[in-house]
């Protein structure tokens, strides 16, 4: 029982991760090119950070970020070796307010 409300409660953070860097991403779409890719690779960064209000605690484990091709299922579900991008990132100890960052 208690595994499966650790579980339930790790999926929930994860989606409201999501949830939030979804958010962050709309907002990135918005600056210009050149401030978009300003990794030290060049190439395309997406910063994702929650707030204390979401979770007061700090985090430990994986940060997904999967872009969706429509709106028709959650882009999760859409992942796969042909379907849509997903990338991930290891944290630990994450504050709120801190980014976790997955780029080139």
């Amino acid at each position: 029982m208690l595994r499966t409300q650790a579980r339930l409660f790790t999926a929930l953070v994860m989606a409201l991760i999501i949830a939030v860097a979804a958010i962050h991403t709309s907002s990135a779409q918005q600056k210009p090119i050149a401030q978009q890719n300003s990794s030290t690779s060049g190439g395309p960064r997406i910063e994702i950070s929650f707030d204390k209000s979401a979770r007061a605690e700090a985090v430990t484990g994986m940060v997904y970020v999967a872009i969706s091709r429509d709106n028709q299922r959650s882009p999760i579900e859409q992942a796969s070796p042909t379907g849509v991008p997903l990338f991930s990132t290891s944290v630990e100890g994450r504050a709120p307010g801190a980014a976790a960052t997955i780029d080139g």
